[in-house]
């Protein structure tokens, strides 16, 4: 269905992060493995002014009561939110532009996969991977791994870092200006960094993070020759650039912190992939949230536009240390070098919600759900406000920006069946524009004013549009189960249905349109019966097709179901009525002045067996299927179906949601009920498992003319009923028989015998089975010549049957059970001549029989009411048999006899009756006969056996006989 993910739509964020970590994350990295130190080629230009961190307060390993909690980092920005729905930063690849970064550091271990190095060897210690600190401090906040019993970690630990150490170990003295040195005009620093830049986009960096400064300039040249060192990072690498706003108090950011808004069109356009971050008081905010910016911070100010902030005073370890023991060291440490990470950190965590985002897309994600703090809206202070890592994996909040295109496909999201779900409420002047064949969900209540605009894919509305107008493009779809204020254009899809309803038969309104409905002469709507389309203002039909996609969870009755309602009158008409492979619901449209309906008609049981959908076999069920409905109909009409049983309507739902002639078929042949159809015919194969043995005895009193006294028979059978068009049955027959006779006269015999067998009847490749035991008890009479005999029996006993099937509703299964029995009777002869070929006595015989089964009545449990149930009844029978017994004895080395045994015998009725009786499902009133394999007209059997003597009263007996017809 056109989402099928929208039937389980969850509300809670973390149930949905939980989706999206199931599927693994193939591109997280790979530990230290690949990490090295590499010089990279040498600048022409190498500049005259490196790079500095800023002049950060010094770190405090006693602060005492001004102590920053060891989360603030995580806290304030609701990372520890982001985190807990499964967000880390997995696969996304950062740099860090500072004095290096401590590879083997307890936190980052195995995370940092490149290492550069760019400053001089002469003048720096290479010998260790960062000499400073401040870089490895950056990296942990930014995304270091928690430390157990020791630290809470950063904000991104799964993101992967590579180190670029442009930073001296002892960086340059301020000129005394306050904000570093100048930058003269034809220094090299810009080509220097343009070099640094490309390295970080040969090794797959997305974030880039700096958190330094130091340096500053005027000319409108430096300032496009910087520009032009962070083209290809942002254009074409679609690079995010995070920078630190810097440590002298000022009212604006460092030149390097406010690059866009330095002058000229070059620095401008770097704007889409740029942001900068001033520093939060975060005792202050740790107290008692209060907002304020950090002393030494410069603010927003100029780049309030692209700029937010984050706490400035955070808790970090050692920078030297590679494991947590009783003597590590922690230190608070402050400055915007610290808040910058946080930010670079959750632009990680971004991209890896939303992999197809571009960079202009992560700013606007982060600065748009930032807190707004102090002055409503944008401000000079905090700019946008405070980083809200939470908010920004849900997506956009605002459209602040213009149009927002969310272009992907299907394979780029994270999310099962290529869906992704924005649950911020958006704002904002903007519009929206769908592309790719991705589905994109909003869950908000969004109040921008944009278009939106769906030219490619689907887009799912479960919430609001409550100032946007949709429209729907040839190659787009819309669907939800939401409200749009707005007017909505369909050229392409619009679907309604999929919602995860308890089983109702009565309609309701899923998706509301306030104002205008246009259905163009190509467009589709579709709908699953039992839910409406509401249009607040016209609707108006050029064309186009109603599809039913067939009906929602639940019984849909007979008569008119409203699919579309409008206040505003409905003008025109579609073009044609579809619909998916539904066998069991017909449908025709409808019209009135502010509605469209669809007409919902009962299947004809007849009309589908005539078709050639189900086969003539199954017509029975059918008509009790059908019949169903109709009394389901009736009872919903008279008094809402309150005297049907719990969960009749929904199976009764689930049936009809039978999408497919094959579907249909299995459904009508599980209600069919054939393996109580066929208990009658097992009951009858004990029957006849007797009568053999007792012949056997016959054959044995032949040949021992003074054989008398107590004997026993082995009952073994394995076979197979089956008839066109029904599902065939196997069933095995295990029992024994005793007996004990006495001669009398001449020829005279009379006896009696006891036996007990167990059968087991099962439907081919179903589910179904009947277990069956029966006890009986025959007296038999008879007169043994020389070369022939005759006998007659009598014969009773009781069954006992445990009946277990498996009920298939639609694409819904359901299993029922019941038990039953009854008792049987018999009249039987047999006439037979024994001849002898080569070293074989064979016997050939004749016979009658008439056999008799009352069955008690049954009633299913469970299966929602599509469970059968039957009064008592009988099924009996008369019989023609006519076959051959032979044996032949054989004398083994040790001296004792070897007996081989083979029978075939042929039967025919003559006569039968009751073979085929009326059922009905538990959960209405309606008898149909209960079709199913029955008695055979005809068949036969065959079979063979070997017996030895071990003993003077132990035999070793084996018979084997298989039944076929």
């Amino acid at each position: 269905m056109y989402v099928e993910a929208m039937a389980t739509r969850r509300t809670a964020l973390a149930a949905a992060v939980a989706l999206v970590l199931s599927l693994g994350l193939g591109a997280c990295g790979g530990g230290g493995s690949n990490t090295r130190d590499e010089d990279p080629p040498p600048v022409e230009e190498p500049p005259t002014i490196p790079p500095e961190p800023e002049p950060d307060p010094e770190p405090n390993p006693d602060p005492g009561a001004d102590e920053p909690p060891v989360d603030v980092h995580l806290d304030a920005t609701r990372a520890d939110v982001a985190q807990a729905a499964g967000f880390t930063g997995a696969g996304v690849v950062t740099g860090v532009i500072d004095t290096g970064v401590n590879r083997n550091h307890v936190a980052l271990d195995g995370r940092v996969v490149e290492h550069y190095v760019y400053v001089d060897p002469s003048s720096n210690d290479l010998s260790v991977d960062d000499a400073d600190g401040h870089g490895t401090w950056v990296s942990q906040i930014m995304a270091g791994a928690d430390v157990a019993g020791g630290w809470p970690g950063g904000v991104a630990p799964g993101a992967e870092i590579v180190s670029a150490r442009v930073i001296n170990d002892e960086p340059p003295e301020d000129d005394g200006s306050g904000e570093g040195n100048e930058v003269p005009e034809n220094d090299g620093t810009p080509e220097f960094l343009a070099q640094v830049h490309a390295d970080l986009i040969a090794a797959d960096v997305r974030v880039m993070n700096n958190s330094w400064g130091g340096l500053y300039w005027d000319s409108q040249a430096t300032t496009d020759r910087f520009a032009a060192a962070y083209e290809d990072f942002i254009f074409a690498n679609d690079g995010l650039v995070v920078f630190a706003t810097g440590n002298s108090g000022m009212a604006d950011p460092s030149d390097s912190a406010a690059l866009p808004s330095k002058g000229g069109a070059a620095a401008a356009a770097l704007e889409r992939g740029w942001l900068t971050v001033a520093a939060l008081d975060s005792v202050a905010w740790a107290a008692d949230e209060t907002y304020q910016l950090s002393d030494y911070s410069n603010a927003c100010g100029i780049a309030m536009d692209y700029c937010l902030v984050a706490p400035g005073e955070v808790i970090v370890i050692d920078e030297d240390e590679t494991a947590i023991d009783g003597d590590t060291t922690y230190w608070i440490v402050g400055g915007t070098s610290f808040a910058a990470p946080q930010v670079s950190g959750a632009a990680a965590m971004v991209w890896e919600a939303f992999p197809w985002f571009d960079n202009d897309l992560v700013r606007q994600t982060l600065l748009g759900t930032a807190q707004d703090i102090g002055d409503p809206g944008v401000d000079a202070t905090f700019g946008h406000g405070l980083l809200d890592v939470g908010a920004a994996v849900l997506g956009p909040a605002r459209f602040d920006w213009g149009d927002v295109v969310a272009d992907f496909d299907g394979a780029e999201t994270f999310e099962p069946g290529g869906i992704a779900y924005w649950d911020n409420d958006i704002s904002g002047e903007g519009g929206l524009v769908k592309r790719g064949d991705g589905v994109l969900v909003l869950t908000g209540d969004n109040t921008y004013t944009g278009a939106t605009t769906i030219e490619e894919g689907l887009l799912a509305i479960d919430g609001t549009l409550a100032a946007s107008d949709v429209s729907v493009g040839e190659f787009g779809g819309l669907t939800g189960f939401g409200t749009v204020a707005g007017d909505v254009v369909n050229a392409g899809v619009l679907g309604i249905g999929g919602a995860d309803e308890d089983a109702s038969a009565e309609s309701e309104v899923l998706f509301t349109i306030e104002g205008d409905y246009l259905h163009g002469a190509d467009a589709r709507l579709a709908v699953e019966l039992g839910y409406v389309l509401e249009v607040g203002g016209t609707a108006t039909i050029e064309g186009g097709e109603l599809h039913v996609l067939g009906a929602k969870e639940g019984y849909t009755p007979a008569g008119l179901v409203p699919v579309l309602t409008a206040d505003g009158g409905v003008d025109g008409i579609f073009s044609e009525l579809t619909r998916a492979d539904g066998i069991f619901l017909n449908a025709s449209i409808v019209y009135d002045t502010n509605a469209v309906g669809l007409l919902v008609t009962t299947f004809s049981a007849t009309g589908l067996a005539a078709s050639g959908r189900i086969q003539q076999a199954s017509l029975p069920t059918a008509q009790r299927v059908e019949n169903a409905f109709r009394s389901i109909d009736t009872m919903l009409a008279a008094e809402g179906g309150r005297s049907l049983p719990e969960g009749f309507l929904g199976a009764a739902g689930a049936i009809q949601g039978a999408s497919s002639a094959a579907m249909a078929e299995a459904t009508l042949q599980s209600l069919s009920g054939q393996v109580h159809a066929a208990s009658a015919a097992l009951a009858f194969e004990g029957i006849d498992a007797n009568q053999r043995a007792l012949s056997s005895r016959f054959d044995a009193l032949l040949d021992d003319a003074r054989l008398a006294g107590a004997w026993s028979d082995r009952l073994g059978m394995h076979g197979g009923w089956s008839q066109a068009g029904l599902a065939g049955l196997d069933f095995d027959l295990d029992g024994w028989l005793v007996g004990n006779d006495v001669r009398f006269g001449r020829n005279g015999v009379a006896g009696f015998s006891f036996g007990r067998s167990d059968g087991d009847a099962r439907i081919d490749g179903g589910f179904d089975r009947n277990r069956n035991r029966s006890s009986t008890a025959m007296a038999y009479l008879g007169a043994v010549g020389d070369a022939w005999y005759a006998q007659g029996s009598i014969g009773a006993g009781r069954f006992d049957q445990d009946v277990r099937r498996m009920l298939q509703l639609g694409a819904d299964v359901d299993s029922v059970w019941t038990e039953y029995g009854g008792h049987f009777s018999s009249l039987y002869a047999e006439t037979g001549m024994r001849t002898h070929l080569g070293g074989m006595a064979l016997t050939p015989f004749v016979g009658a029989q008439y056999a008799r089964v009352e069955r008690d009545g049954f009633s299913e449990a469970d299966g929602s009411g599509f469970g059968l149930r039957s009064d008592a009844g009988f099924a009996d029978r008369w019989q023609a048999i006519a076959g051959v017994r032979g044996d032949r004895t054989l004398r083994l080395a040790s001296g004792r006899p070897l007996t081989l045994d083979v029978r075939a015998q042929w039967q025919e009725t003559l006569d039968a009756r009751g073979e085929v009786f009326d059922a009905s499902f538990t959960g209405v009133d309606d008898w149909q006969p209960l079709t199913g394999v029955g008695l055979a007209e005809y068949g036969g059997l065959v079979g063979f056996g070997l017996s030895m003597p071990l003993a003077r009263s132990a035999w070793l007996q084996m018979d084997y006989d298989h039944r076929f017809g």
